[in-house]
């Protein structure tokens, strides 16, 4: 009745209202998600303004900086196999993937040094083109991952990474593999926080093809099976896709000898590097981690600790997310992930300046879950890039850009160089890091102030900038650019010893001496013909030595008889002559003084201009000349003479004494024979004109063909110019071409390279269409279930 309608209609209202409240609700859960994903495919204005500057300053580096050293170990077995059909994985210790885009940055290279860029200009900008791209991606993965974690401002950490003089550094400047690396670990995770589980081992495996870190993403999925985020068959789906990726990066090469010797000898030295950097194992490291901050080195040991940290963090982490919400979990696993990586690169040893791109990227994938300053962000793995700028490598050279362009004596604006003050800026980068790392880990209460987080924010976004025009302006000078062209280096530095040379083992035995190859070294040259080149190393004494300096005399009043033991015999097979001689004139003050100095060689009937001059102080240079066999008389004796090319022959000198001026005669160029096993080969001989002041004993360099290559090869009879040498060293090397298109074909090049080009773009416009469309794809899961 209407009494007992009356006594219930509050219930009924109050259940009325629950339901429309609820209705909102999901209401409001779906318009939401759609407007994220109909904004998530449009870039903040931030980030594409970071994007841009990050492009700028790349394409200022990227044909003119780097390592060479480094980059031709990168490139090298590619180029090898290109040029003379070298096994593809010699002295190759990565995965399939990485050889690849290596050797399609060499079909880009052919393309580029035909539009006229020189070999060392294009194989920088074709090896870095996909680093750089690498770094864009990164940044949009970092923003996908700070929108799906509900991060209240997620434009920033992705604007810290673009604007980071490192993350531009490593890629376009140094041109190391790092930026693959981080790669590879950050969208691993977004596709696991995506639920694509099985994409995101595949992207895992081809990043262990790489580098071995991403493996740290598996540690992490485990972590978010346990605390249910995935589940089981997922997790399952995760390990098949490493699977799958791993073994397609790695089972080639472990089908070859060559390979795996390789791949084999090539862990075996990163393990000992990375356990005992430096002089020795007990030498302290100088590298980004906390062992510089006390100088002790813990040699192997530091992996044992780096096992128990991780352990530990990802132990804790399980524990406390256990049983808390389901985005507290999640955000556990991208936690777990940036504090793996920095453990690791805190922990080693052999952490070096270039490696900062990792500690820029743990930092990042921290700073996602919990506030890292952006300061520490920005400052910390910097000084770790700065640090080689004033030492790099102990020293070896004085910069990126000058060791590039030594060849060419192209040098640009002098830079200061101290040991201590790299050493200094190492320590205070790790004790930037830690300090950031410790403002995270602090309960803040009460919070900082956003006006102090946005001064933060805005200053670290200026050093950055201000980090990244000192690195454009300072490539970007004349001196740089003018060997980029055609005029340029051809060859990186180093090549021939990493992918053109493979020196035996040489040991005596009595009066034989025996060159022992290793089996994967006989297998590689068998693989390019039954026959390869051989190079011998001897040494060689010099017909004439006179190196003592006593007194002074004018050039044109003395002379110099030279007789050569033996000549009628040697004469055959020698086509000409090193005379270095030690002249001095007042006004030699630098090299290039001495070097433009008109003086002239009077050897018998001929007559010879300097091929090259060594100041070797001021007011004295010894200066090389070459003179053919045919001014030497049969008899063997010729008289020297030293002249000016000029009116007044008075103020030149020529140091030593009256009766034997300072000079050294010694085989230039000619024919040489060795027995090999009891098979004679023949070949040419060149000596190099720098090795005045050895005690009349040259070193030379010897090349035969048609060597049937053994285990053991028996050395005898080395004569060299028809005198006995001594064997210092025996290797073989494979034929040289001027032509990358050696074997290959330009054709098969050009579409390589088409594919290369190709492949990038379409690979960086999936990628940015993935991270635009997903959201709406589980926008409609989520709504479904509301």
């Amino acid at each position: 009745g209407p009494g007992e309608l009356g006594r219930r209609s509050p219930a009924i209202w109050r259940r009325r209202r629950q339901i429309h409240l609820t209705t909102l609700a999901s209401r409001a859960r779906t318009d939401d998600l759609t407007r994220g994903a109909r904004t998530c495919g449009r870039l903040p204005r931030s980030v594409a303004i970071a994007i841009g500057v990050h492009l700028i300053v790349a394409l200022a580096l990227l044909p003119v900086a780097g390592h060479p050293y480094d980059i031709a170990a990168l490139t090298a077995a590619s180029e090898a196999w290109l040029r003379w059909g070298t096994p593809l994985f010699h002295q190759w210790k990565f995965g399939l993937d990485l050889a690849l885009i290596s050797v399609s940055a060499q079909a880009l290279r052919f393309v580029l040094t035909h539009v006229g860029m020189g070999g060392a200009a294009a194989v920088l900008t074709a090896w870095k083109l996909p680093l750089v791209i690498a770094n864009i991606l990164v940044g949009l993965t970092l923003l996908d991952l700070g929108r799906r974690l509900r991060v209240r401002q997620p434009s920033v950490v992705p604007v810290l990474w673009l604007l980071s003089p490192v993350s531009v550094w490593v890629a376009a400047g140094h041109g190391q593999v790092e930026p693959l690396t981080v790669l590879a670990i950050v969208l691993g995770l977004d596709l696991l926080v995506r639920r694509h589980p099985a994409a995101a081992g595949l992207v895992t495996g081809l990043g262990i093809g790489v580098e071995y870190l991403p493996a740290i993403v598996a540690v992490v999925t485990a972590l978010l099976v346990y605390n249910s985020v995935l589940k089981v068959r997922e997790g399952l789906s995760f390990a098949l896709g490493i699977v799958v990726a791993v073994a397609a990066c790695f089972v080639p090469g472990l089908l070859s000898p060559v390979g795996r010797a390789s791949l084999f000898s090539g862990l075996s030295s990163t393990a000992s590097v990375a356990s005992h950097p430096g002089t020795g194992p007990a030498a302290p490291p100088v590298s980004a981690s906390v062992w510089t901050l006390v100088g002790v080195n813990p040699g192997s040991i530091w992996v044992a600790l780096a096992l128990l940290a991780g352990g530990a963090l990802v132990a804790t982490l399980a524990w406390h997310s256990r049983a808390a919400s389901y985005a507290v979990r999640e955000r556990a696993g991208v936690l777990a992930t940036g504090g793996l990586l920095l453990i690791i690169v805190l922990l080693d040893p052999g952490g070096l300046p270039q490696f900062a791109d990792l500690t820029l990227g743990g930092l990042c994938l921290v700073a996602l879950v919990s506030p890292v300053g952006s300061l520490a962000i920005m400052i910390g793995p910097a000084l770790q890039v700065a640090s080689a700028f004033l030492f790099v490598y102990g020293g070896s050279f004085q910069s990126y850009w000058y060791n590039m362009w030594a060849t060419t004596g192209n040098s640009g604006w002098p830079f200061p160089e101290s040991a201590a003050a790299s050493v200094w800026l190492l320590r205070l980068s790790v004790l930037v890091v830690l300090a950031g790392l410790a403002m995270a880990a602090a309960r803040r209460s009460p919070p900082i102030p956003n006006l102090i987080q946005r001064a933060s924010r805005r200053s670290s976004i200026v050093l950055g900038v201000i980090g990244l025009v000192f690195i454009g302006t300072w490539s970007s000078q004349p001196a740089f650019w003018s060997g980029v062209g055609t005029g340029g280096p051809q060859q990186l530095a180093d090549f021939t010893s990493l992918a053109g040379t493979v020196t035996a083992r040489l040991s005596t035995s009595g009066r034989v001496e025996t060159a022992n190859f290793t089996p994967p070294v006989i297998a590689e040259a068998r693989t390019i013909g039954p026959q390869v080149p051989l190079a011998l190393q001897a040494t060689l004494p010099a017909f004439h030595n006179a190196e003592a300096a006593s007194s002074a005399e004018p050039a044109v009043h003395t002379s110099l008889t030279v007789r050569i033991q033996g000549w009628p015999y040697v004469r055959a097979n020698m086509s000409s002559l090193w005379v270095n001689i030690l002249l001095g004139q007042r006004d030699w003050s630098t090299p290039s003084v001495a070097h433009d100095a008109p003086v002239v060689l009077l050897a018998g009937k001929c007559s010879a201009r300097p091929a090259g001059s060594t100041l070797v102080s001021p007011g004295w240079a010894v200066y090389s000349f070459t003179v053919s066999s045919t001014c030497v008389p049969p008899a063997g004796t010729f008289l020297l003479r030293v002249t000016e090319n000029s009116r007044q022959n008075t103020s030149l000198l020529w140091n030593g004494s009256g009766r034997s001026p300072w000079s050294v005669v010694y085989p230039h160029t000619g024919s040489a024979s060795v027995v090999l096993d009891r098979r004679t080969y023949r070949g040419t001989f060149t000596t190099s004109r720098d090795g005045w002041g050895a005690g009349g004993i040259e070193q030379v360099k010897v090349n035969f063909n048609d060597v049937s290559l053994t285990s053991h090869d028996t050395v005898a009879n080395a004569m060299v110019g028809g005198i006995p040498a001594t064997v210092e060293g025996i290797s073989v090397h494979w034929p040289s071409g001027n032509r990358l298109d050696h074997w290959t074909g330009a054709p098969a090049l050009v579409v390589v390279a088409l594919l290369y080009v190709g492949g990038l773009a379409g690979l960086t416009f999936i990628v940015w269409r993935w991270l635009a469309l997903g959201p709406r794809r589980r926008s409609h899961v989520r709504a479904s279930a509301a």
